[in-house]
């Protein structure tokens, strides 16, 4: 049973599309269970930068295209929400799907790089001030994006 389970370390980094801005950056660590030699699943928690900080919590389903081999041709797709661990912004949903390709270096060590879309929903607290009134309210943000993932797995 203990060789079903692996870690995974992942850096990704995101090209945000049009109506969304900043370079989203994420860095996460996930424990997955094989359920067969193709299929694995698995639960995992990191740190998201956007426009604000945010602690994401997930689950990650990840099916492998072919046989496991030196090289693995994967798709996965991941959902959760994240948490804000600022006052001055608020947590929300957060979905992941894409497709990559293992490289086995040994029996238990791989190196996995993925590309594939991603969207992240929150708010954040804006205050608007003038000589007469002030105003707070929060701004309900959705970042979509193109992303570039490595990870370790091991």
């Amino acid at each position: 049973m203990a060789d079903r389970l692996c870690y995974q370390t992942e850096m990704s980094v995101g090209f945000p599309l049009p109506e969304s801005h900043g370079m989203p950056m994420r860095l996460c660590q996930k424990v997955m269970y094989g359920l067969n030699p193709r299929l694995m699943c698995g639960v995992g928690a990191g740190i998201s930068r956007y426009d604000k900080t945010l602690v994401p919590l997930f689950v990650d389903l990840q099916w492998s295209v072919a046989r496991p081999r030196q090289f693995t041709p994967f798709v996965e797709a991941r959902m959760g929400y994240s948490f804000a661990p600022s006052p001055s912004a608020t947590g929300g949903s957060n979905l992941g799907l894409g497709f990559g390709t293992s490289f086995r270096l040994s029996d238990t060590r791989r190196i996995c790089a993925s590309v594939g879309y991603e969207y992240q929903h929150f708010g954040q607290l804006k205050t608007f001030e003038s000589a007469v009134v002030r105003s707070r309210f929060v701004e309900k943000i959705g970042h979509n994006a193109f992303s570039a993932t490595v990870g370790f797995q091991f």
